[in-house]
């Protein structure tokens, strides 16, 4: 069974007794409760261990690919992206990237808008 979000809207909190995980393309996968609890995740370089994205509704499943997809460009520009994901982020971090990122067109502030660009989508994810 192949994602997509109408699939994912027919099973989202009803019973569900089908594969357990569904792969997509890039190390997406979507794991799913007997409850219709639907959490995505990424398979990390090839590796057993996976990292969580969210859990389906509050992360759309375009924003799930296009996390994954930020995440593979972590690891190919030689960044773990667990320890990425994972680190501690202050709210003078989360500030810093904010304002950072929507100054760095005007004042050509040399910061890598493709990174902070991801570090935005990511901080979102956080509690």
């Amino acid at each position: 069974m192949a994602i997509s979000d109408t699939k994912l809207r027919n099973i989202h909190g009803k019973p569900y007794s089908g594969l357990q995980e569904v792969a997509a393309a890039d190390g997406l996968s979507a794991r799913i409760s007997p409850k219709g609890v639907i959490q995505f995740q990424y398979r990390c370089h090839g590796k057993p261990h996976r990292l969580g994205i969210g859990r389906y509704q509050s992360v759309s499943l375009k924003d799930a690919r296009q996390i994954t997809s930020d995440l593979r460009n972590l690891y190919f520009s030689g960044t773990d992206p667990q320890s990425y994901l994972y680190r501690q982020i202050t709210i003078k971090d989360r500030l810093n990237v904010m304002f950072t990122t929507s100054a760095m067109g005007a004042l050509g502030s040399g910061i890598d808008a493709e990174k902070a660009a991801i570090q935005l989508r990511l901080i979102r994810l956080l509690p």
